[in-house]
Formats: C-alpha cells, structure tokens, sequence
C-alpha cells in the first residue's frame, strides 16, 4: 500500500539509501534484509521476504507522527493505507497512539505477563484491534471476524472468573 503513494520500489530504495527511515527503522531494515540474503540463495531472494521479516515494532513506528511528512502528508497516502478510515482528514497521531497500546499490549502477551488482571481493559484492548483493522480493506477485518475466538474465550475466561468469586 505504502508503495502506491511513496514510489513502486522504495522499501529497495531505502535499503541502498536511507531517504525516508530512521535511522532507527534503516537499521531494523537493513537487519531484515542481511538475514533473508544469508537465509535464502539468490534466484529465490525476493524483497517480500524482507517485508516479511520485519517485525511489528517496525510497523507501528512507521505510523508515528515523526514520519508524517516523509509518508503520511504525501498525496492519498494515509487514506491509501487506512482506505476505511472515518475522516478524510490524516489522523496519524491517533492511529499511533492506538497502535502503541497495542504493541504494549502484543509484548506482554509475548513475554507471558497476564493480561486478564483487569477483563474490561483487555475487551477495550480487542476493540482497539478491531476498530485499527476495520480502517484497512475490508477483506482484514472479513479474515479476523471469520477466525477469532476471542470473543468466545473472552466470556468464557469472565465467566469462570465470576464463579471462582462466588
């Protein structure tokens, strides 16, 4: 999507020169890019796997506010990313601040810390998700509507809690 408003090749572009990143991100780039060259021969090498290897973190600082001017200003980029966002106007700091929570969200779940101390900021949590996914295309949100059982694990988890206090 980034490649529709920024230039057809620039994750390649900025892996020979950095002009947009950080350098932050060019380095998180750069890492991505040297682990699938040694991982992968050259004839199956393609740039998708280096899209594929970078990690989250990567992402959501992609969507702060420090690269509106360099991404997010850029004719239709924002709304050719969050094609189903609510406004026409570029709210970047908005969808930052949500994809920040959810990343502190992701690492604690990711070095096993309980997230269910207090149920109604998890739900808060899942509707947060949610909502960051129902502004790209629809298809998204369609995948994870289809698949998640958070909704039912959810309410089974609040459920037993509620026994256990009783």
């Amino acid at each position: 999507m980034l490649k529709n408003c920024i230039s057809e090749n620039w994750i390649e572009d900025e892996i020979k020169q950095r002009h947009i990143l950080t350098e932050h991100e060019h380095a998180k780039l750069m890492t991505a890019y040297n682990d699938i060259k040694k991982e992968y021969p050259n004839n199956y090498f393609t740039i998708g796997k280096v899209i594929a290897n970078l990690n989250f973190g990567f992402w959501t600082n992609l969507c702060s506010k420090w690269y509106s001017s360099n991404i997010w200003n850029k004719g239709c980029c924002f709304k050719g990313v969050f094609v189903n966002y609510p406004s026409n106007v570029n709210q970047i700091g908005v969808i930052a601040t949500k994809l920040r929570a959810i990343r502190y969200l992701r690492n604690r779940i990711f070095h096993y810390e309980p997230i269910y101390k207090n149920p109604q900021n998890t739900l808060k949590m899942y509707n947060t998700i949610m909502e960051i996914i129902s502004y790209l295309p629809s298809d998204n949100a369609d995948i994870l509507k289809d698949t998640s059982t958070f909704l039912n694990t959810y309410n089974q988890a609040l459920s037993e809690l509620q026994q256990q206090k009783t």
